[in-house]
């Protein structure tokens, strides 16, 4: 999947603010990335840019134009694992504030980190990044090719398996309620989960 990423968003490279007006083709990245009323590219648009990536290769980003919000998005790596396609959060300003710039890992270089992303000098291109500035480093969870992987969904059958069989059982209002309840629970769960695994998230 990592290769996937990388090479999704090198295709990307060259792209840039227009002095003039809005590039359409950083626009369309706002709206890949569920953003469509962005007005211009003036907007900070590193997360929008990593949002349309992963749309492309068929994931789901964090929803947020919040650099930082890649901090709980995917898997951690430990930094000194990262590979090319790794989400790679940093921190602008205090480490303890909440801006932030999200790109994707290219390679190590002493201290510095070899980025390629969008809104890196008003393009995307690979920039290097400080290493001390390197707030935490994700990796995407590879979609699932079916309902069956997901063990929420496994879980749910089983329970529904179950509600049937007590149904079936029951001779009375007072236990046969719940259990109407207790499956409609399990149908709202079940549909969420539905949306959720498509795209790889747990």
């Amino acid at each position: 999947m990592n290769e996937l990423i990388f090479a999704t968003a090198k295709a990307k490279i060259g792209i840039w603010e227009w002095a003039q007006g809005s590039n359409p083709l950083i626009m369309d990245m706002f709206r890949k990335s569920g953003f469509p009323d962005v007005a211009d590219d003036a907007t900070p648009w590193c997360a929008a840019f990593v949002g349309a990536v992963l749309a492309e290769v068929g994931l789901v980003g964090t929803g947020s134009l919040l650099a930082r919000s890649y901090l709980k998005w995917g898997t951690h790596v430990p930094s000194s694992e990262a590979e090319r396609g790794d989400v790679l959060i940093f921190a602008r300003g205090p480490r303890d504030g909440w801006q932030g710039h999200v790109t994707f890992f290219d390679s190590y270089d002493g201290s510095y980190v070899n980025c390629l992303g969008g809104n890196q000098k008003d393009g995307v291109n690979i920039s290097r990044y400080l290493r001390e500035d390197l707030l935490g480093v994700r990796r995407a969870i590879a979609p699932r090719k079916s309902p069956a992987q997901s063990k929420t969904l496994q879980g749910l059958a089983g329970l529904f398996g179950a509600l049937g069989v007590s149904a079936f059982m029951a001779d009375s209002l007072e236990v046969i309620i719940p259990l109407v309840i207790a499956g409609g629970i399990g149908v709202f769960i079940f549909r969420e989960r539905l949306k959720a695994w498509e795209g790889g998230r747990k």
